[in-house]
């Protein structure tokens, strides 16, 4: 029978609390407005958003307000909005604020103010300008269909390398946000506190053997992540990191496990130490054959990833072809791109341990597989000029339900301009600039990519 954790929130000194909103920090009296913000100005005449009450799907944050420099976006700024489906930050603004607890002045309760652009459930794509030197981890709270996190490159504190959609410290080489899009990077070195808390859309997820430490919360509240593989690089994993929920009521805040949640790693390993000594014991197992972690439509076919096994040096991937299983390849990496696959079939594999001279299997295999439908990469698209924008075509990609369309100057980063399953006309380009476009296969409700898109693009200059 499962028993709750109560987390005591008076165990925290009411007296260390703010009695709201840290307004004092501001050298107004109070919020000026324009039509779509609210804002304060500060000590040194620069603003902070204090509130967005526009109804754009597509918000472009303006870089200054009544000639005020915008440097701060504060907690609960864009919360609860449900038209955003995508926001540009400008590289003016260096604090995107998360949220944080606070005692009532007048009730004396204890209360919660949400994160910047918590509870937005239909925003997809963030991007961060290149000031941005602070992020608090519940800035994206609870934001399910959010696929795109993107830092600009020439910010100096974090960056979205390898365009992986999320936000990594650059010195510390640890992910600080990220989301059910995430690819984590094999240069990270550790997954922060709450990184990926409450996102409820996140379903697999692959942590590199570049990872030894696994902060607190990290996978909090992930209710559709059924599993994981920790590798045994990982030595440290923070409180309720993995498998747990919060559920809160009048009598607190408690943590049950995810149903059908199971942690899979090695005999001896922290993961297996996390698991065994949790409130709520996780399920656990112990890893004795390849456990494909992701599934990952590229250029080039569908990549098959999983986590590296202690003392094996050599794998065999398989994929179902009727009722047997057909060799792929051998390899030596925890990676393989089956390069045959054709868009818009379906595909099962599996992965087995092999000897180093490939004659002896060393494990068993999963028999089930892990499926996926390979959708292809659309090509480069032919662009036209004409009267009333730039017409923008391609071929169509087997199995793709919609395409989105990016679009940049430049050596600029990609900006989303329509989702569309048809050609599309441009009509916001300005006559003598030029752009650069590019396509990507989206799913049918729009909430996430199906596919990966060409980098280079095709580039045309805007004459009407």
């Amino acid at each position: 029978m499962k028993r709750a954790l109560s987390v005591i929130l008076i165990a925290v000194m009411l007296t260390a609390l703010p009695a709201a909103a840290p307004l004092s920090a501001y050298a107004s009296d109070g919020p000026a407005e324009t039509d779509a913000y609210s804002y304060t100005v500060n000590k040194d005449g620069t603003a902070t958003i204090m509130h967005y009450f526009g109804d754009e799907a597509d918000v472009t944050i303006p870089s200054a307000l009544d000639g005020h420099k915008v440097v701060k976006i504060a907690s609960s700024a864009f919360y609860g909005r449900e038209s955003l489906t995508s926001v540009v930050i400008p590289d003016t603004v260096t604090d995107i604020a998360g949220g944080y607890y606070y005692k009532d002045p007048e009730t004396e309760e204890i209360d919660y103010m949400p994160g910047a652009f918590a509870f937005c459930p239909a925003l997809t794509d963030v991007y961060i300008g290149r000031s941005v030197s602070k992020i608090v981890d519940s800035a994206f709270r609870n934001c399910p269909s959010l696929t795109g996190l993107t830092v600009a490159q020439s910010n100096r504190v974090f960056d979205s390398r390898n365009n992986c959609s999320a936000v990594i410290d650059t010195k510390t080489k640890t992910l600080v946000i990220g989301c059910k899009a995430t690819v984590i990077p094999d240069t990270v070195t550790a997954i922060g506190d709450n990184a990926f808390r409450y996102c409820t859309a996140l379903r697999r997820i692959l942590i590199p053997g570049s990872v030894s430490e696994i902060g607190a919360y990290a996978f909090d509240g992930c209710t559709a992540l059924k599993s994981v593989v920790v590798p045994a690089t990982v030595r440290s994993i923070g409180r309720y990191a993995f498998g747990y929920q919060i559920s809160e009521g009048d009598a607190g805040v408690h943590y049950y496990t995810v149903n059908g949640f199971t942690l899979y790693g090695y005999k001896g390993s922290a993961a297996e130490s996390y698991a065994r000594n949790s409130y709520e014991q996780i399920r656990y197992a112990n890893i004795v054959m390849p456990y494909i972690s992701r599934l990952d439509n590229t250029d080039s076919g569908v990549r098959i990833s999983w986590s590296r096994i202690d003392r094996v040096c050599k794998y065999r991937v398989f994929v179902r072809d009727g009722n047997r299983w057909r060799a792929l390849g051998d390899t030596a990496g925890t990676s393989f791109v089956h390069k045959a696959a054709q868009s818009g079939v379906n595909y099962t594999y599996t992965v087995r341990c092999i000897t180093a001279n490939g004659k002896r299997y060393l494990s068993n295999y999963y028999a089930k597989g892990w499926s996926t439908t390979y959708i292809g990469t659309p090509k480069a698209p032919v662009l036209k000029n004409t009267a009333n924008g730039i017409q923008i075509s391609w071929h169509r990609v087997a199995g793709a339900a919609n395409y989105r369309i990016f679009r940049k100057t430049g050596g600029g980063n990609w900006v989303r301009i329509a989702d569309t399953n048809r050609s599309y006309l441009d009509t916001t380009a300005q006559n003598g600039v030029t752009y650069t476009y590019t396509v990507r296969c989206l799913s049918a409700d729009g909430k996430s990519f199906t596919g990966s898109y060409n980098k280079q693009g095709s580039v045309i200059r805007c004459s009407r």
